[in-house]
């Protein structure tokens, strides 16, 4: 084979992943794709030569696709899925099956990264995409090398960094639904191979294809998400051993009332107190006359300003060191209303009355900082790094409850008009549960690649962690409130990782790997003394992939199987505390398994035509576990929920973990041709489809088989571009998630929320 041949095959190899989704929706198909650089193991490699399972999108492919949030990130990466249980602040992205069964503790079961910088809390990520270079999805456990819940996977954004030149450019989207957009950028050296400058600025109106049925409140589209998002970045050489940058980002959204529906349940417990009701069978979409909301129901709110300082250090040929130091600041507000079916009736002794309720999870205030200091070598047949982690942080966290009573009836609830306040609309409601936390968290961590021989490599990691926490929980429950303890405690866990990789040839690595991942426990401030702590969950994974180059360079090939054990598994459970109030809680009182494999695939079909494929299989179970809201429901015995009709333990042992579709697959068509000596015209055609999914551990409810159909049609010159595109154009409005609401009462129902419907837009972007 010649240097040149093994060339093209290796960059088109190493493009392959990105190569799919740049496919995937009108980003520029290339046959000659450029070689990726990934820094998904803290090192820059080639994408070819990770033996990890990773999908990449640039930031041509990000705007091409109309990629701004994680929930259509998940749509293009095969083994992601993504929900947010009825509110934008609590994002809970999903890698391999390993879901959360509802809101468990406060991170998520994937880590989310900037550029290396830890994200901490579901309400800091997810904000907006602004500014990038590109995302690499990373799949499967990543404690070992990334620390802090990177239990099933890791998400890296990637900024971008001023050049060698002044570069500046910007776009304007003009869409059906009240979607708008418009972001710029400008990046320029001041002093030549010494000091850079980059600033990057976005407005998105994300529009919503639901209009509030409430005639108070004024016709407002639901889920319209306004975002401003800025951000800058300055990198220095002040010697050319050493490179400094800075980076800041603010940005602040709102978000309209999300498009939810309470919906009648038909099985299990029906008592007033703590009731347990679920849908039997596969929900369907309510009709859209059911979206009435109180305007008081704002939506939510947030603030984020975040920023790193980083330097990187050549100390030789072989040694180089980093520091990393981080911080960010949060604020999160959430009020919306929660009245199922129009409203609950009370009667404190005098007349019955009907409350309107308001109130929202988390109100957030958060504030933290991290500091990472790495030494990496790269020597002859060795590559290693060692290094340490440490984070504080603090936060202060709420559900909160407001209510609207007549003036006429409270003089009758006397002392208790202290727990039905009127609602406010800053959203400064009651916080009926106030939990203050704090968090000391270090590591220290290591790695060594070793060549064994000229094909074969072995790679060894591992992390100590230890997290110190502590809670302290106020609980205005009933009239006075009633104080809280101080909780705290350490958890410690050792995550290993290994690895070997093959290289029979250029373009070819096959690969196997054990790896554990590792989540800490935490607190449940308010409870019952035997259920205040929880442990910690941690899963082992088993894999084994491959990257292949084919068709002579034309097309790509990249797959993994695995197998993942999920033991000591952190689930939801609900006990009542009086007065009709609900506590949730966390427990460990799961195992269960994962068998999955993935796949993508792209090839040059012609010099002008891009054909992709990404496809997604995920078995995921519980094989002992028990879900405690549905025990002692007789009529769940027929369907297989409890042990037996007399023990009605609400074990779930061998259904599916709920919200993970089995089947997920992508299938993108793209073409790019001259249509003179200057322009190009494109054009994309992506299809994806989810299979069903069941809602809950019973697996009794469940949304079905969702497809989805994008396209774009487009010119450009490489300085000028035009796109016409379309999101969603079968305009399928079908029901996105299930998930358990809980009333004032104490009992819970099923809340659907739907999925946003047909957009049609059009992009104008230019570069210089």
């Amino acid at each position: 084979m010649s240097v040149r041949s093994r060339a093209v095959r290796l960059k088109l190899f190493g493009g392959a992943a990105l190569a799919v989704m740049s496919a995937a929706g009108g980003a520029f198909a290339q046959t000659n794709i450029e070689e990726i650089v990934v820094t998904a193991r803290k090192r820059a490699e080639v994408l070819a030569d990770v033996p990890i399972s990773i999908s990449a999108f640039s930031a041509e492919s990000l705007k091409g696709n109309q990629i701004t949030d994680l929930r259509r990130l998940a749509d293009f990466t095969p083994g992601l899925s993504f929900d947010n249980l009825g509110s934008p602040l609590i994002a809970n992205p999903t890698i391999r099956g390993l879901v959360q069964p509802g809101l468990i503790g406060d991170e998520t079961n994937v880590a989310n990264f900037i550029d290396g910088f830890y994200i901490s809390g579901r309400s800091s990520i997810d904000a907006s995409f602004g500014g990038l270079a590109r995302i690499e999805v990373v799949r499967g456990p990543q404690s070992a090398l990334y620390g802090r819940n990177a239990f099933s996977g890791a998400i890296n954004y990637i900024t971008a960094s001023p050049g060698d030149k002044t570069e500046f450019g910007g776009s304007v989207t003009v869409g059906t639904k009240g979607r708008l957009g418009a972001d710029g950028y400008i990046a320029s050296p001041i002093v030549e191979d010494r000091l850079g400058v980059r600033l990057d600025y976005a407005h998105t109106e994300s529009g919503g294809t639901y209009r509030d049925q409430n005639p108070a409140s004024n016709n407002r589209r639901l889920n319209d998400t306004n975002t401003e998002n800025v951000s800058g970045k300055i990198k220095m050489t002040p010697t050319d051993d050493l490179e400094v940058n800075v980076w800041g980002n603010y940005i602040k959204t709102k978000t309209s009332h999300q498009p939810q529906v309470d919906v009648a349940t038909n099985i299990g417990r029906t008592t007033p107190t703590a009731a347990a009701r679920y849908i039997l069978g596969k929900v369907s979409a309510p009709s859209e006359t059911l979206l009435s909301f109180d305007p008081r129901g704002f939506g939510e709110r947030r603030e984020i300003a975040r920023g790193y300082i980083k330097l990187d250090y050549t100390v030789s040929d072989a040694w180089t060191l980093h520091s990393q130091t981080g911080y960010l600041d949060l604020k999160a507000r959430s009020q919306q209303d929660l009245d199922p079916f129009g409203g609950t009736v009370f009667n404190f002794g005098g007349p019955p009355f009907t409350v309107q309720s308001f109130g929202g999870q988390p109100q957030d205030d958060r504030d933290y900082w991290t500091q990472e200091l790495r030494a990496d070598f790269d020597g002859e047949g060795f590559k290693g790094s060692f290094g340490g982690f440490f984070m504080e942080e603090e936060s202060r966290q709420a559900t909160t409850t407001a209510t609207d009573i007549p003036a006429a009836i409270r003089p009758f609830l006397g002392a208790f008009n202290v727990y039905f306040p009127g609602p406010l609309a800053d959203g400064s409601a009651t916080r009926i549960f106030d939990d203050n936390y704090k968090l000391r968290a270090g590591s220290l961590f290591a790695s060594a690649t070793v060549d064994v021989t000229d094909q074969i490599s072995i790679t060894v990691e591992g992390r100590q962690e230890w997290e110190e926490k502590s809670a302290q929980n106020y609980a205005n429950l009933v009239p006075g409130g009633v104080a809280g303890g101080f909780f705290s405690g350490t958890f410690k866990h050792f995550t290993p990782r290994f690895i070997v990789n093959y290289k029979p040839e250029e373009g070819t690595l096959l690969y196997a790997s054990v790896a554990k991942g590792a989540k800490a426990g935490g607190f449940n401030p308010g409870a019952p003394v035997a259920l205040i702590k929880y442990e910690e969950e941690y899963n082992w994974t088993y894999e084994a992939g491959t990257k292949l180059a084919v068709l002579d360079g034309r097309g790509s090939i990249s797959g993994a199987g695995y197998y993942t054990r999920w033991i000591n598994q952190q689930q939801r459970d609900n006990v009542s505390l009086g007065f009709g109030v609900p506590l949730t809680l966390v427990v460990n009182n799961a195992r269960s398994r994962v068998y999955g494999a993935e796949f993508e695939s792209s090839v040059a079909l012609t010099d002008i035509i891009t054909a992709g494929i990404g496809y997604s299989y995920i078995d995921a179970k519980f094989i002992d576990a028990v879900d405690n809201r549905a025990r002692n429901l007789p009529d769940l015995v027929a369907y297989g929920v409890h042990s037996s009709a007399t023990n009605l333990d609400g074990a779930v042992d061998g259904k599916r973990i709920p919200r993970q579709p089995k089947h997920s697959l992508n299938l993108a068509l793209n073409a790019n041709a001259p249509v003179s000596a200057d322009w190009n015209a494109f054009g994309g055609i992506t299809f994806n489809v989810k299979s069903k999914a069941y809602q809950d551990s019973p697996n009794l409810s469940y949304v079905g088989a969702r497809a989805n159909l994008d396209a774009t049609l487009g010119i450009e010159d490489g300085t000028y571009k035009l796109s016409l595109w379309g999101q969603n154009l079968t305009n399928n409005k079908a029901v996105q998630t299930i998930f358990q609401s809980t009333y004032v009462t104490g009992d819970t129902g099923r809340r659907v929320q739907l999925r946003e419907g047909r957009f049609l837009g059009v992009t104008v972007g230019a570069k210089y």
